[in-house]
């Protein structure tokens, strides 16, 4: 398959540009050909109008945005995807140690044999563009690694299968600049604030406006309104100046951190987003409003998400244009939300009343799922629903009844006298069966016999490994670092006591020393590199606390 980049023949788009007050002339502005990027009088007129739209509402400053920016659509599509790593065959049967890896350390002439595990196994589907995507499961189904393979964040080499965005494969762009990815975890820096971080983010991925530019104020603005924009969204807005803070320093409750890790990841620009458990730490009404807030980016900047979650209520349920239940690495349901329920009574699953929906997609691919199989009388006949409450109920009284051997033989052939539905799945591999049976199933195998008619216009950046230059990146870090160091003041005022104090020692010490003596300069030379050496040990736990936020940045 050959690259297809925006680089190659298109008409220029053209988007109306309304005046700030009603009924103001309209005019048009032209796209470039080769980048897709909006041209610089949309952003004035973006930076003059869209603070008062923002001030209306969010679902106001879309609309306002909209009329700006291209909606672009994204379909990624995936066929016979698996993903499969290697694992030490040692650390499968035993407990890793200090002791067991001490033993390996000595015996490095020992060969090592390793198994191949199955993450993902043969995976076939369409995230559809403008579209909501709820991925559900129980825990160890895979929901994890199902959103790192379509965000691009898995070693290409074990991947098996296809899997395309608008028709181009991932090895033709960068996946990170199209994909955006937000983990569950929340690793931030615990120093800076609310605002800081989510402006951090911009700078990393926004290049600088030059301070010649005689639109310097105006694009600068802009960048600051596209953070208080985000403020306003993930209702960060009440703590956008306190720290975000971690389990040493405190700072914003669990709930705001979690906001705030969606918040740098959806402030920069991605066609789609893959979101890991982003209700972790949320009450149901800020899941709904993160969530209907995503719903209206969708519909109108044409955005797609895949979000994962563990327990979503039944609104934000109704939120989803598709659904995705995962279970031990298998695809058991993959099509509209409104059709979930009518396949799983298809085969003989039958949801009870007062259930939500969640839960019983959750619990049905596990053993305790049986109880909702739909059962018979000995004579074939389905049982009614009371039938089945009262079966329930007497069945439980039977258990505990067999417990105390008080059970009568004829109430037991009462109670027992219906069998489970033969027609329903019980393992991961028949409930697998079962949908590619389907008709939802064959639906989804006819789209991908056809090619894509979304035709794939990257932007220049994304394929590039870097939005801004080096020269920006160290010095928005060096920026960060200060910002950092001068806030705790206490260690900066004992840090800087302790090398004067260590500097007149050192001083008197070696005071008029005689140079001709090599042996006194080495002295000096080794209290040097050992008061350096041990004098920043306490900045070891600071750098690795760092480093795993700065895994995150790069990624």
């Amino acid at each position: 398959m050959t690259s297809i980049t925006a680089s190659q023949s298109r008409p220029p788009l053209q988007v109306r540009i309304i005046g700030e007050d009603d009924g103001a002339d309209e005019k048009t502005v032209d796209f470039p050909d080769d980048s897709g990027e909006i041209s610089k009088s949309s952003l004035f007129k973006l930076a003059r109008t869209a603070t008062r739209a923002l001030q209306d509402g969010y679902a106001s400053f879309l609309r306002h945005y909209a009329k700006l920016v291209p909606a672009t659509s994204c379909e990624i599509r995936f066929k016979n995807v698996s993903y499969t790593v290697k694992l030490d065959t040692e650390s499968l049967t035993q407990i890793s140690t200090v002791g067991t890896k001490l033993t390996n350390l000595v015996a490095w002439w020992k060969a090592r044999t390793y198994t191949e595990v199955r993450i993902l196994a043969q995976m076939s589907g369409i995230i559809k563009p403008k579209s909501m995507t709820l991925v559900l499961g129980p825990p160890g189904s895979g929901k994890t690694s199902f959103l790192k393979l379509l965000a691009g964040r898995l070693p290409l080499n074990e991947i098996g299968g296809s899997i395309t965005i608008n028709a181009a494969k991932y090895t033709e762009f960068i996946p990170e600049k199209v994909v955006g990815f937000v983990s569950q975890v929340d690793d931030h820096v615990a120093t800076l604030t609310v605002r800081e971080t989510l402006t951090f983010a911009v700078n990393c991925m926004m290049p600088p406006v030059p301070k010649d530019d005689p639109d310097y104020e105006l694009l600068s603005n802009l960048q600051n309104l596209k953070v208080e924009m985000f403020l306003r969204l993930l209702g960060l807005k009440s703590c956008a100046d306190t720290a975000v803070g971690n389990g040493l320093l405190r700072g914003v409750s669990g709930g705001e951190r979690k906001r705030v890790t969606l918040g740098e990841m959806l402030i920069i620009p991605h066609l789609a987003y893959a979101m890991d458990e982003i209700s972790t730490g949320l009450d149901s009404a800020a899941t709904f409003d993160i969530a209907k807030r995503l719903r209206e980016s969708t519909e109108l900047l044409g955005h797609s998400y895949i979000i994962s979650l563990l327990q979503p209520p039944p609104h934000v349920f109704d939120l989803f244009d598709d659904v995705v239940l995962l279970s031990q690495g298998h695809i058991v349901y993959h099509g509209p939300r409104e059709r979930v329920m009518a396949y799983f009574a298809s085969i003989d699953f039958v949801i009870p009343d007062h259930k939500d929906k969640c839960d019983f997609l959750q619990e049905i691919t596990t053993p305790d799922g049986q109880k909702y199989a739909r059962k018979y009388h000995a004579n074939g006949t389905p049982l009614t629903m009371e039938e089945e409450n009262m079966v329930e109920s007497k069945f439980g009284a039977l258990n505990q009844a067999r417990a105390h051997r008080k059970v009568a033989h004829k109430q037991r052939r009462q109670i027992t006298a219906f069998v489970p539905s033969s027609n329903a799945p019980r393992s991961t591999l028949e409930f697998v069966s079962c949908f590619k049976r389907s008709e939802i199933f064959a639906e989804t195998e006819r789209l991908l016999r056809h090619k894509s008619n979304i035709i794939a216009h990257f932007q220049k950046t994304h394929h590039k490994q870097f939005t801004v230059s080096a020269f920006t990146h160290v010095k928005v870090l060096i920026q960060r670092e200060f910002m950092n160091s001068s806030r705790d003041k206490q260690f900066t005022t004992v840090r800087v006591m302790q090398c004067i104090l260590m500097g007149l020692i050192n001083g008197g010490l070696f005071f008029r020393i005689d140079v001709s003596q090599w042996i006194l300069r080495f002295g000096l030379f080794f209290n040097a590199c050992m008061f350096l050496g041990m004098g920043n040990l306490s900045q070891v736990p600071v750098m690795t606390a760092a480093l795993v936020v700065f895994r995150l940045s790069r990624n």
